[in-house]
């Protein structure tokens, strides 16, 4: 499991995303405009990320997880 989300963490740092149309589960546009600097350490997978959501750009830390149960048992 651990693999598979490092793979995922890679697919975003290195953008292989960007030709994806992203939408919520609510059906809202999600598009990454910057990754942000992924984090090593404890805490979020990225820092000083930046998307847009329904045209509304938001700028933080992102966590990435396969399965949504898995935010939960992260703490």
């Amino acid at each position: 499991m651990w693999l598979e989300e490092r793979g995922m963490q890679q697919a975003w740092v290195d953008r292989l995303f960007d030709s994806v149309e992203f939408r919520t589960v609510e059906g809202e546009f999600l598009r990454v405009l910057n990754p942000g600097e992924w984090n090593h350490d404890q805490g979020p997978d990225f820092v000083h990320a930046q998307i847009e959501l329904d045209g509304v750009v938001m700028s933080g830390d992102v966590e990435l997880h396969l399965d949504s149960k898995d935010w939960y048992s992260h703490g």
